[in-house]
């Protein structure tokens, strides 16, 4: 059969050099040595199709047996590959053509004498051969290694139409040719070597993971994108010539073969016309001047062709929102500093991205009617996600730039504001404890009192420290009450802080450790909670005492109270002349300016953290009451106001109850709501003095927090049992006797 000659010279002749790189090796003069031991008649060659005559050249006579073909070739490949029996070529869309149509010459008669292994294909097929000619595969040919011929593709015998089954270019089937080559690591390492080429280098590899491969390989489509569906089968041309079908001007084109329908949206929405139009995308509307310049998107822009995931995923829904951001930068600041863009930030599918306000294909500019965020539509587009919406809902800014005074003055002012106040706290409380711990240096060097009880080493806590018994402090309603702060406060900290700084790495940390924004918001909520509820519970209590009170004045005026006193101001300018060496340290009575500061940022932070949380937790039932930019300046109060307080909380705060060396590592009287007589005297003696004068000292006298099981109390520095110096300072009471634990404060 002579169809065997024509294969073998026709790999040789037109890229079989792509077979040797896999190890298959055809040497051109294997053919004459294969055929030397056959018998040809001195005929022309027969057709394939029919047993050829006595004259006609009988090809199949050798290259049908094996047993004869052994050795012919110096590798067991090469043997193999000069055995082809009529019957492949028979099965085959060449079944009309003889081993001569492609191998003229070699069917004169044995031995071989032919000058040409082989024609060209394109002596059959012209169109597509200079299609071929011409496209990038084909000037490769040239000494390249790695270059494809018509047999790399579609074999040398064994031709079959794309709609069989068993055809190397079928639907199923062509990704494995492509990989061929696509997937070689020598082929890769040489063509795709430079740094702009990562695409390349992963193209085979990594369309398996994307829509179109999933589908066919999880779902066995046949009807779905793969290589030449995209690249075509013979003009394939790089992206960046013009007559490539991935190039700007033909990607829809290409792309609109399977999603004509999208296409026909595409063209109608902006980016599509401003295609047509010259290219380049201009905002008609609004004014975001570095937005501007940029080519309008295609399709690969938005679905990059070997990264294409399903748009039902959570990674491709958080990626969309970066490649929007990739020409629309400004609109991607604003977007992400809005809740929406920082949980995206961290993940959150549930969020409104780019594509859920603005249809992907269809997105059109603000001023068309038909556009989804047209004044008209926009409570139908928020309505999508907030059911409720309505038309003060939709006032809010969904690009709000809280530096633009004049587009966005209400956002820019509370901004303004809030910033201030921070910067305003922080730097008079950073100045006030850096004076402090200085002053406490220069009083150590000068030789002055430090610390209670002659040093730290004697108690952990501070309020433990010294002689005395102890006194009672807060009582057990206060101290839940503050014991209810601590836990709202640090888990309100902890998932909340890090929607302030959603690229920070220690943030990611603390998001993925509550399991992602919806667990932080769930533990964040029920925060709020008991923050509501410690607040309505101090509220209630302090209610009821200035109802019970006979000296309900007391509650807003004298040394009791909470609110403001001329005295705290003269006790803090007092401080500031210790500070600098001016004066004695300020003698303060129950309350110090320091405990104020703590207790009305406490209410002020209630009030607009929780006020502003409200709105954000539940902000359709809000629309009714407010517009909608309500919720712009609510995200601004929460977050800065929320910064604010952990800052103070975690310096000022700290270092006053906690960390300055007279009290370092821990003062817990906060938790055992007692301390000794001697750290009254230290902390607050105008209490201590005003406790005694009026007789009341011994009534607060408590049991001491490291009493024994056994009710023995035990022994403390400085003199006897502490028992003893209790009963000596109330001689009516037994020893061991207790008084129900009382407000220290009726």
């Amino acid at each position: 059969m002579t169809t065997i000659i024509a294969d073998a010279g026709l790999a040789l002749g037109l890229g079989w050099n792509h077979r040797k790189a896999n190890g298959r090796l055809l040497l051109p003069f294997v053919l004459f040595l294969a055929c030397s031991a056959a018998c040809l008649t001195p005929s022309g060659p027969a057709q394939a199709q029919e047993p050829a005559s006595e004259e006609d050249a009988r090809c199949d006579k050798c290259h049908s047996s094996r047993s004869f073909l052994v050795g012919k070739t110096d590798t067991q490949e090469g043997d193999e590959a000069l055995f082809i029996p009529d019957s492949l070529i028979v099965d085959s869309r060449h079944s009309s053509l003889t081993c001569a149509t492609c191998h003229p010459g070699y069917d004169a008669g044995y031995p071989h004498r032919a000058e040409q292994v082989s024609v060209p294909c394109s002596q059959c097929h012209e169109a597509i051969g200079a299609e071929y000619e011409r496209s990038w595969h084909s000037p490769q040919l040239a000494g390249e290694e790695f270059a494809p011929g018509c047999v790399t593709c579609h074999t040398a015998h064994t031709v079959y139409g794309m709609d069989e089954r068993r055809s190397p270019i079928h639907a199923l089937n062509v990704d494995r040719v492509c990989s061929g080559c696509h997937a070689d690591p020598a082929m890769i390492e040489r063509r795709y070597s430079a740094p702009e080429d990562s695409v390349g280098r992963r193209a085979a590899t990594r369309w398996h993971e994307t829509v179109h491969g999933e589908a066919q390989f999880r779902s066995g489509l046949q009807i779905v994108a793969t290589c030449n569906d995209c690249h075509s089968s013979h003009s394939i041309f790089p992206p960046s010539e013009d007559e490539s079908t991935l190039s700007r001007a033909n990607i829809a084109i290409t792309c609109a073969k399977c999603h004509l329908g999208i296409e026909e949206v595409y063209l109608e929405g902006a980016h599509g016309r401003a295609l047509v139009d010259g290219d380049t995308l201009v905002h008609t509307v609004g004014d975001y001047p570095g937005d501007e310049g940029h080519l309008a998107p295609v399709c690969n822009d938005c679905h990059p062709g070997h990264k294409l995931l399903s748009d039902t995923t959570a990674v491709w829904r958080t990626a969309t929102v970066e490649e929007c951001g990739s020409c629309h930068e400004r609109v991607y600041d604003t977007y992400s500093e809005t809740y929406h863009g920082k949980t995206t930030r961290f993940g959150n599918d549930l969020v409104a991205k780019c594509a859920d306000c603005h249809p992907p294909h269809d997105t059109r500019a603000v001023n068309d009617p038909l556009s989804s965020v047209y004044p008209l539509n926009l409570v139908e587009t928020c309505g999508a996600c907030h059911p409720n919406a309505n038309a003060n809902f939709v006032k809010y800014y969904a690009h709000a730039d809280p530096y633009d005074r004049v587009g966005y003055p209400v956002v820019f002012w509370a901004r303004l504001f809030m910033w201030t106040l921070l910067s305003s706290v922080w730097i008079f409380f950073a100045i006030h404890t850096g004076l402090w711990l200085i002053r406490l240096w220069i009083g150590r060097r000068r030789g002055e009192r430090y610390g209670l009880g002659g040093g730290m080493a004697e108690a952990l806590s501070a309020s433990d420290r010294g002689e005395g018994p102890y006194i009672l402090r807060f009582s057990l309603v206060h101290r839940i009450l503050h014991a209810a702060v601590i836990v709202s406060f640090f888990t309100l900290v902890a998932t909340g802080t890090p929607l302030l700084f959603p690229d920070a790495r220690w943030a990611q940390a603390f998001m993925s450790a509550f399991g992602g924004t919806g667990g932080a918001g769930g533990l964040h909520r029920i925060a709020a909670v008991i923050t509501f509820g410690y607040f309505f519970g101090h509220v209630i209590h302090l209610t009821l005492r200035i109802m019970k009170s006979t000296d309900r004045k007391s509650f807003f005026w004298g040394p009791n109270t909470l609110v403001w006193q001329k005295k705290d101001a003269q006790d803090m300018a007092q401080m500031f002349r210790w500070f600098f060496v001016k004066g004695p340290q300020p003698r303060f009575d129950r309350w110090t300016y320091m405990d104020k500061f703590d207790y009305w940022g406490e209410m002020w932070g209630i009030f607009l953290i929780g006020g502003t949380g409200l709105l954000l937790w539940f902000p359709t039932i809000a629309s009714f009451f407010f517009p909608g930019w309500i919720f712009n300046v609510a995200t601004v109060l929460h977050g800065v106001e929320a910064l604010l307080a952990a800052g103070f909380i975690f310096s000022a705060h700290f270092f006053n109850i906690h960390l300055r060396p007279e009290k370092f590592p821990v003062d817990i009287v906060m938790f055992t709501g007692k301390a000794t007589l001697e750290y009254m005297k230290d902390e607050h003696p105008l209490e201590y003095e005003r406790l005694q004068r009026e007789g009341r000292l011994e009534e607060l006298i408590a049991t001491p927090p490291t009493e024994t099981a056994n009710g023995t109390r035990n022994d403390r520095p400085g003199g006897g049992p502490l028992a003893d110096r209790a009963d000596a300072l109330r001689p009516d009471r037994a020893v061991g006797t207790e008084r129900p634990e009382t407000d220290p404060h009726p």
